[in-house]
């Protein structure tokens, strides 16, 4: 199964986070292409970010978050009910570290924040998060 091969190459825990990024590419026809994007979650090797559009498959791609520049290249494309979630291969391995718990989006998160589990969709997140699907406990 495609999800199980790509579970098996991933090496490095994903780590939610919820932050503001600049995001600049070239669209098939070589047109420079920018957009602002939520990170959903990072890792030493790459990252999956939240966007308005689909970004092609192996497309350079420039990140600009917290003073800092990140290349890399488009690795997949995942439609979801919030928009396009784009998984980007980094160029260069990164430490997070406490570029991504100071990140100021998490003041007022709008995504949740933490570890990543396996075979979960953004939309289960997000429900997760605002408490649908699930019963709730009466106060």
């Amino acid at each position: 199964m495609r999800t199980e091969a790509m579970e098996d190459r991933r090496k490095d825990e994903r780590v939610r986070c919820s932050a503001k990024v600049d995001l600049s590419w070239r669209d098939p026809e070589g047109r420079s292409r920018n957009a602002r994007a939520q990170l959903v979650d990072v890792s030493a090797g790459g990252l999956s970010l939240l966007v308005d559009e689909r970004i092609a498959v192996n497309t350079p791609v420039q990140i600009h978050y917290s003073n800092s520049l990140f290349l890399g290249q488009t690795r997949y494309w995942t439609c979801d009910i919030l928009g396009w979630v784009v998984g980007v291969q980094l160029d260069q391995r990164v430490d997070w570290g406490p570029m991504v718990v100071e990140s100021p989006s998490f003041s007022a998160p709008e995504w949740p924040v933490g570890r990543v589990a396996s075979k979960r969709r953004i939309t289960t997140i997000v429900r997760d998060f605002f408490g649908m699907g699930r019963e709730r406990k009466p106060d």
